[in-house]
C-alpha cells in the first residue's frame, strides 16, 4: 500500500490577504520553499522521505480536480487557496510507501507500529461516561500536557505573495512563521478546515463550510482524531492510549453532567 503524506501536511495557504495554513517546521527554510519542495530526511536515515530505507521518495504532488462528482464545488472557488492544497508552497512531497507514513515517512501508519511499521495494534476506545476516576484523570493530564509540548509545525498568518517575496529576495521565510503548541496545532487545524468559502473578490461565505458541509464530514474528522490520537500517545509516551468515544445520544436534552463539568470539558 502507499500513502501520499500530504495528510500530514493537513491544509496550506497562500494566495490572500488573510490566508493562514500549518507547515511542518523542517519544510520552511529558504531551500525548501524555493524548490517548493517539502521532502525532509527522517532521523536515521541519510536521504529525503527515508528512501535509503525504501520508506518512501519524493515525488510530484498529483492532484485530483475537484468535480460536482465528488463534492458540493463550484467552479468559482478556485480562488479559495484549498482547492489545490498544497500546491500553493510545494510541489513535491514524501509518497510513503508500505505501512510508513507521515510528512518525512518517520511514522507508521494509523494501526500499525514496530520499527518497520508491520505490526499491527488495535485499541479499545471507551464510553467517555463510563471511565474511571483514573481514566478520566489520565485524559485530561495528556490534554493538558499538549499545551505545553511545541508541535513540530508551525502557522502563518502571512499572505502567500509576501512569502513568496521573501523568498525571491533570498530573505529568511521562517520568521514569518509561528511556533505554536501541540494543542494549539489541532484547534488551528480544524479551524482552518472550516473557514469560510472564499468567492472572487475576497468576497466569503459562511454558508460552505468544507469539513462539515461536504460528503468528507465523516472521513476528515475520523482522520482528524486519529491524528490528534497520535499526537496525544507520542507526548505521553503511552502508544497503548485510546481517545474515549462520547455517546451523546444517551442524553438528547442536555449535556450529559459527567461530561460538561469543570473538571473535564466545562
Amino acid at each position: 500500500m502507499i500513502s501520499l503524506t500530504i495528510t500530514c501536511l493537513v491544509l496550506v495557504a497562500v494566495t490572500l490577504p488573510w490566508a493562514q495554513g500549518q507547515f511542518p517546521k523542517v519544510c520552511i527554510t529558504l531551500k525548501s520553499l524555493k524548490s517548493k519542495e517539502c521532502c525532509p530526511i527522517p532521523k536515521g536515515f541519510n536521504a529525503p522521505c527515508g528512501s535509503d530505507g525504501n520508506r518512501g521518495t519524493c515525488q510530484e504532488l498529483t492532484i485530483r480536480d475537484w468535480t460536482f462528482k465528488y463534492s458540493h464545488y463550484q467552479p468559482f472557488q478556485d480562488d479559495d487557496e484549498r482547492s489545490d492544497w498544497p500546491h500553493a508552497l510545494y510541489h513535491k512531497t514524501c509518497k510513503c510507501q508500505s505501512n510508513f507514513a507521515g510528512y518525512d515517512c518517520s511514522k507508521c501508519e494509523f494501526g500499525y507500529h514496530g520499527n518497520n511499521c508491520n505490526q499491527k495494534r488495535t485499541l479499545t476506545r471507551k464510553n467517555f461516561a463510563k471511565l474511571s476516576a483514573e481514566e478520566k484523570d489520565r485524559f485530561m493530564r495528556y490534554i493538558n500536557m499538549s499545551r505545553y509540548f511545541n508541535s513540530d509545525y508551525v502557522v502563518t498568518s502571512t499572505p502567500y505573495e509576501e512569502i513568496n517575496r521573501t523568498v525571491q529576495a533570498g530573505g529568511d521565510p521562517s520568521v514569518l512563521f509561528y511556533n505554536i503548541s501541540n494543542y494549539e496545532r489541532f484547534v488551528w487545524m480544524h479551524y482552518y478546515a472550516a473557514r469560510d468559502t472564499i468567492h472572487p473578490n475576497n468576497i466569503t461565505d459562511a454558508a460552505i463550510d468544507f469539513a462539515h458541509d461536504g460528503q468528507g464530514f465523516a472521513s476528515w474528522h475520523r482522520l482528524f482524531m486519529l491524528a490528534w490520537e497520535r499526537s496525544l500517545q507520542e507526548i505521553a509516551g503511552d502508544e497503548n492510549f485510546a481517545v474515549p468515544y462520547w455517546d451523546w445520544t444517551a442524553n438528547t436534552k442536555e449535556c450529559d453532567p459527567t461530561i460538561c463539568s469543570e473538571d473535564l470539558l466545562a
